[in-house]
């Protein structure tokens, strides 16, 4: 919520540059598969879910400014089995929203790739990869344009800094609100129980 690069995309969503946005896709690329042999692997519960995935799922439901009405999942331990963590290390998610608008979002505990989250957003007048390597915007279907390189900051890891002090100060202060209203804090969690449930019983939720 305070990275450059994501708060551009807000920007552009809330003035309406992507036109009809139809669908985004999100990857939680951990890249760090050493973490599922530490406390994680401890926990009866570990959710990749509430661990991972649910920081691609606040920055989409933040993003469009709605709260999926389904949700399914799956997911498998097949990129981690030399681990030590019991549960799974890698989900996928499909969520449908209120507008229509269908949301994919993963979490790949076990991957071999750099710690990055992949955010890449379909619209029928401008098209946004966030991907290693290759951010661009895209706002024709002509081979001969070429894309427009993304330059907004990432990962701007001096910007996180915002989120927890702001929470710190809500606290400490009642005139001080902070960056994520707790409203969206249950919402997010709500949604991320029901995955979980989706991936207990291979169903919607």
């Amino acid at each position: 919520r305070t990275i450059p690069v994501f708060l551009e995309i807000k920007d552009k969503i809330k003035y309406g540059e992507f036109g009809n946005i139809y669908c985004i896709e999100g990857d939680y690329l951990w890249g760090r598969i050493n973490k599922l042999d530490g406390w994680r692997s401890k926990v009866d519960n570990y959710s990749l879910v509430l661990g991972a995935a649910i920081h691609l799922i606040d920055l989409v439901m933040w993003l469009i400014e709605q709260k999926p009405i389904k949700v399914f999942a799956l997911g498998n331990k097949l990129g981690a089995s030399q681990a030590k963590l019991k549960q799974n290390s890698f989900v996928s998610i499909l969520m449908d929203f209120p507008s229509g608008m269908v949301v994919k979002i993963s979490a790949h505990g076990g991957c071999s790739h750099p710690h990055f989250h992949s955010l890449s957003v379909f619209g029928d007048k401008l098209t946004a990869l966030h991907r290693i390597g290759e951010p661009v915007w895209i706002s024709s279907c002509d081979r001969d344009i070429t894309p427009v390189r993304i330059t907004s900051e990432y990962p701007a890891k001096n910007e996180y800094k915002k989120i927890i002090c702001s929470f710190v100060d809500s606290i400490v202060s009642n005139d001080s609100p902070a960056l994520v209203p707790a409203q969206d804090v249950f919402d997010v969690t709500s949604v991320c129980l029901a995955i979980d449930d989706s991936i207990k019983i291979q169903k919607p939720i």
